[in-house]
């Protein structure tokens, strides 16, 4: 199962410096996909391009905007930010695209356009009236329970933002992969990273 092999779903971005993983997790990669099916949009050709922090080389009217979900959720401090709050925005207000609210790396305090909030409410999400926050929420994935949770919300086309120890990347096998041995249960959580796929 690979939904980053989809035609809906976005090319991959560089949040640069910023703390905006929870915004790139949940507001550009899970709501961009999720509109993309949505609306039939085939993203496959578009590519971060350009200098750095790089900027999508076309649809930017497709792709939903990290920097409309951090600016408003971060309290006005570049120390990252909370998804639950990042769900709760996009299911009140929606998001705006990468075309009305392009991303920026060196403001994160400011507040989005009036074109952006005029905007959002079309790609606004859909909370779902059984679950908590709208989505399925856990501290730890550890269990097969959980694990089943999980590669069903991605058989039913939903990516999944998940919380992980980013100091653990290091050690990652050649193949870029955690297993038990080299990702040990982390005493905390400190990156957002957006899960796509899996295999048995």
């Amino acid at each position: 199962m690979d939904l980053g092999a989809l035609p809906a779903f976005p090319h991959v971005g560089n949040q640069g410096s910023q703390g905006s993983c929870v915004a790139w997790s949940i507001g550009y990669y899970v709501k961009t996909f999720q509109e993309a099916l949505e609306h039939g949009w085939d993203l496959s050709t578009v590519q971060m391009t350009g200098s750095w922090p790089y900027s999508p080389n076309a649809q930017q009217d497709h792709l939903m905007s990290p920097t409309w979900v951090y600016n408003q959720i971060n309290g006005g401090v570049d120390l990252g930010s909370n998804p639950i709050q990042a769900a709760d925005l996009i299911f009140a207000l929606g998001t705006a695209s990468w075309n009305t609210v392009p991303y920026t790396v060196s403001n994160s305090s400011a507040w989005p356009s009036e074109a952006g909030y005029r905007e959002a409410p079309l790609y606004r999400g859909i909370q779902p009236p059984d679950t908590e926050w709208g989505m399925h929420y856990s501290l730890v994935i550890d269990t097969d329970a959980e694990i089943a949770i999980l590669k069903a919300l991605l058989a039913a086309n939903v990516p999944v933002s998940i919380s992980i120890d980013a100091g653990k990347y290091s050690a990652l096998t050649a193949d870029d992969l955690w297993n038990v041995s080299n990702y040990p249960k982390p005493a905390s959580t400190n990156h957002a990273n957006t899960v796509v796929g899996y295999t048995d």
